[in-house]
């Protein structure tokens, strides 16, 4: 009698097992025919235009994501333990891939206008009217 209750209950046990396997099987191969693929958001082997740059730094969606201030000014940089780094990063990309956790601001946002981009703008040898207009830039209110 024990042997044949304990073989009911493995049975009954068998089958809901089965069943919540099988419906579990169904939801995933419902849910993985519904991914969609999107592209790698920490590539930067893109080059923006200057001009585009210059466009995206007087539009709406600028204002709304910095607001009136300069886009370094929200960024606040993580690091282990209480006391922060001495030296700051040389760059947060490496391989044209954002390669840190917690980028900084300029490269974190692929429209702002970088000193790759503002450079072109200049004259070849001309440097310091560059960094220049790149810090005026990135202070004005527009």
């Amino acid at each position: 009698m024990y042997s044949r209750s304990v073989g009911i209950k493995n049975l009954i046990s068998s089958a809901i097992v089965r069943r919540r396997l099988s419906l579990t099987a169904r939801n995933f191969q419902e849910e993985s025919a519904v991914v969609e693929t999107r592209e790698v958001t920490k590539d930067r082997s893109q080059q923006v235009p200057l001009e585009t740059s210059l466009r995206y730094l007087k539009s709406a969606a600028y204002k709304q994501t910095y607001g009136n201030q300069p886009v370094w000014v929200p960024y606040r940089r993580n690091h282990k333990g209480a006391i922060p780094p001495r030296h700051t990063r040389k760059t947060c990309i490496r391989n044209e891939e954002i390669s840190t956790g917690n980028p900084c601001p300029i490269c974190r946002d692929e429209l702002a206008l970088c000193w790759a981009t503002a450079k072109l703008g200049f004259a070849e040898g001309d440097n310091w009217s560059w960094k220049f207009a790149l810090r005026e830039l990135m202070t004005m209110d527009y």
